[in-house]
């Protein structure tokens, strides 16, 4: 087991090669919180929930942030505190997997990665068992398109319909989420143009089921 805790000065006992500013951990962060994200900062009045307007409203939010890496070869972890004035990393681990416990990204072993985590979660003083989980796999799709002009109530609902065009496997197999990307066009006033661009993320749902399954096991809950 790998871990640090730099605001604790636990030991460090490193398995193979890994820096605490590992940013693999933070790289690798699926869309999967968008959703969630996505609501509270419209709720907060921003006409576009982009990836800077959701980091400023978790960042004022103060709370804890565990994103959770499931690697080729180990499963690593890092926990940020949300207190003014920066972000800072508290907690930082990581667990060797058994080879063949994780295949290009997917998850082949549920009760294998399941274990791993546990560890990981035993070995390192997290603050909370919610975490963003990053899927990284050749079935993931990251699409950017061009859509009719549309609240995102009717984009979310029309989204299967948008979708099939875009991605190469059936919509009904696959997971799907997006975000409405700012019209770079228009500056504070509306755009003329009768689209608007999206962001979609879509992944096959049976490699999106394994790593699910694979946290509950662990006791974890993906946010």
């Amino acid at each position: 087991v790998f871990s640090a805790a730099p605001t604790s000065r636990r030991p460090i006992t490193p398995e193979g090669q890994c820096r605490v500013d590992d940013r693999a951990v933070l790289d690798n962060w699926s869309l999967g919180s968008f959703a969630r994200l996505r609501k509270e900062t419209l709720k907060g009045g921003s006409q576009y929930a982009d990836e800077e307007t959701m980091a400023r409203v978790w960042h004022k939010s103060r709370r804890p942030l565990i994103g959770l890496d499931i690697g080729s070869f180990a499963v690593r972890a890092a926990e940020l505190s949300m207190e003014v004035p920066h972000p800072t990393l508290t907690h930082f681990g990581q667990v060797t997997l058994p080879p063949g416990a994780v295949v290009d990204g997917e998850v082949v072993d549920v009760v294998a990665v399941a274990d791993a985590v546990k560890r990981l979660w035993s070995a390192v003083a997290f603050t909370s068992r919610k975490v963003v989980v990053g899927v990284s796999s050749q079935r993931v799709i990251v699409r950017q398109a061009d859509v009719l002009k549309m609240s995102e109530r009717e984009m979310r609902s029309s989204l299967q319909f948008e979708a099939a065009d875009l991605i190469p496997i059936p919509v009904d197999e696959a997971v799907l989420d997006f975000t409405i990307l700012p019209d770079r066009e228009s500056s504070g006033g509306t755009s003329a143009s009768p689209n608007m661009r999206i962001l979609l993320a879509a992944a096959q749902r049976t490699m999106v089921a394994r790593h699910l399954a694979a946290l509950k096991k662990a006791g974890l809950e993906p946010i």
